[in-house]
């Protein structure tokens, strides 16, 4: 069957983007005006609708059975590409399609049962829901939302606060400037550097590594039944008394272990 495609011309300057297929692969590349291409490859092309109402382009493939939209299961896999402007919006859901975006995003919404994602740059706040899907990005100017059961995400940085509750699913993540609050059964949580001013970890058997700068005043309220618990030496600092930063950080566990270290 021969690809499907439509144009979109914009009411604003960003498309609110809304995909949703079963599995194959969505890419987003950049469109050079206001505007949204979108063309589909696969099977059942005719059960595939694509629509658009000013600034909201939704694809979705419908199921005749449920009379409905098909967000998660069945075997049709199709091959998406859009073509829209940088700053755009994108909501997610699929069963095991893979995402890729070369744009930077104004906002990402993802739902995934075993589908990946690999974005550059999102300008406002990531929510991601995965059960074992991976999540890699370099830059969240927002905040980051996060439900994992083994699904990973891999992160450069993160603006805002990061809030992740996971099953087994790791987080790493080199630089965070908001605040965190991370509950974790075994998964492990790595920061190199933290610039907030409140962490809060609660594990069963995850590990947390992280890293505070120089100059920190830490206010410690942290345990481990089973787990060991590695401070930084403490010694003399070169930051002087009144340009240091109390920063609060919690930590709870049955057998996680917990690594703080001092970072530049």
């Amino acid at each position: 069957m021969s690809p499907i495609s439509e144009h979109f011309a914009l009411a604003g300057e960003h498309a609110n983007l809304t995909i949703s297929i079963p599995a194959g692969t969505v890419r987003i590349a950049e469109s050079t005006d206001a505007s949204v291409s979108v063309t589909v490859e696969g099977k059942d092309l005719d059960k595939v609708e694509i629509t658009g109402v000013g600034d909201d382009i939704t694809i979705a493939l419908r199921s005749e059975k449920e009379g409905g939209f098909r967000f998660f299961g069945g075997a049709n896999r199709l091959a998406v590409r859009i073509l829209a402007p940088a700053g755009s919006h994108a909501t997610i859901a699929t069963g095991a399609a893979d995402f890729f975006s070369e744009i930077e995003l104004g906002s990402l919404r993802f739902k995934t049962g075993a589908g990946d994602a690999k974005i550059t740059s999102v300008r406002g706040d990531v929510d991601a829901k995965s059960a074992s899907g991976d999540l890699h990005a370099h830059a969240v100017m927002g905040s980051l939302k996060a439900s994992l059961a083994s699904g990973d995400i891999h992160l450069h940085s993160v603006d805002g606060s990061v809030d992740v509750n996971t099953a087994s699913g790791d987080l790493h993540v080199q630089h965070v400037h908001g605040d965190v609050n991370v509950k974790s059964a075994s998964g492990d949580l790595v920061i190199g550097r933290w610039t907030g001013t409140g962490f809060n970890g609660k594990t069963v058997a995850g590990d947390v590594r992280l890293g505070v700068p120089k100059g920190t005043r830490a206010d410690m309220n942290v345990r481990s039944m089973s787990g060991d618990i590695h401070m930084p030496s403490s010694g003399s600092s070169d930051v002087p008394e009144e340009d240091r930063v109390l920063r609060r950080i919690g930590f709870s566990s049955v057998s996680g272990d917990l690594h703080l270290s001092v970072v530049d």
